[in-house]
């Protein structure tokens, strides 16, 4: 399909079994109710996705469900998140050939390379593939620092930090942005232009309603993302606790079968779940 990197794009979890075995099942279940839930697109295999803990086996097996689950009903996005070039271009290409509709660089950091060497393995990864490539711009997560954002060999710019307005003004003219860190200052984001945004996968639905509040009557749409800032706010106290909080608001909805993470992992006290369904029930 034609993508359109734009909207409601969630980032997918992924779920484990009891002892810690990929469970496709629940996975394809996540996949179809993000859909239902009117996701604009899916993308896998970032940060909250546990890209880190999973083997190229089970990436392969996750893809392939992803990809047979949607069924070209909208965009699947893969992250290529390898720090070799070369086997950054190699993920890439076989993500292209799974039936990815768009990549996700995620720029090397291990070991802190020089600027120009990370943008030669932007362009190198870009150009391997035929299908749409956007950057993720992690911070606080890579220490990447905004100098990468001023000579950009990618026209797609997903903006992991907030506030995302100092890296969205720092983008060349023409770049399309996205914004990720949970939306936490989406509608800023959104009076700067920015094109769509990558929350997880069990807040489609508030997200989606307050994105078309945004482009219709921007001020209902930031009263609406006020009423959901402070589980944001809870959710952002780390990756790993976005994570295992993600998971448990995945196993609430009957989503996810359970909320087994890979360790290391957050675990979750009982003050945190109890706080956070509330959350979601409210």
């Amino acid at each position: 399909m034609s993508a359109q990197i734009a909207g409601i794009l969630p980032v997918l979890a992924t779920p484990f079994d009891e002892q810690g075995m990929v469970d496709p099942e629940s996975f394809a279940v996540q996949v179809e109710t993000a859909i239902d839930d009117g996701a604009h697109g899916l993308a896998m295999f970032g940060l909250a996705s546990e890209y880190y803990k999973l083997s190229d086996e089970e990436r392969r097996t996750l893809t392939s469900v992803l990809v047979r689950t949607t069924r070209n009903r909208v965009p699947v996005i893969l992250a290529v998140n390898h720090h070799c070039t070369e086997l950054a271009v190699r993920q890439a290409v076989e993500a292209e050939k799974a039936g990815a509709d768009a990549i996700m660089i995620l720029p090397p950091f291990f070991l802190n390379p020089p600027v120009d060497a990370i943008l030669a393995h932007i362009e190198a990864v870009t150009t391997a593939v035929h299908i749409p490539a956007a950057l993720q711009y992690a911070p606080a997560q890579t220490g990447i620092s905004a100098e990468v954002l001023a000579n950009l060999p990618i026209a797609i710019v997903k903006v992991d930090a907030a506030p995302s307005a100092p890296a969205l003004r720092a983008l060349p003219p023409g770049t399309n942005s996205l914004v990720g860190y949970m939306g936490l200052d989406l509608p800023d984001a959104v009076a700067l232009g920015c094109s769509g945004c990558m929350p997880t996968a069990a807040l489609v639905r508030p997200f989606v309603q307050i994105w078309n509040s945004l482009q219709h009557s921007p001020e209902d749409g930031r009263r609406e993302h006020e009423r959901l800032l402070p589980l944001l706010q809870f959710l952002m106290q780390s990756v790993e606790f976005l994570i295992a909080a993600e998971k448990q608001m995945l196993l609430k909805r009957g989503i996810f079968r359970c909320a087994y993470g890979r360790r290391p992992c957050t675990v979750l006290e009982s003050g945190s779940i109890d706080q956070l369904i509330r959350s979601v029930c409210e």
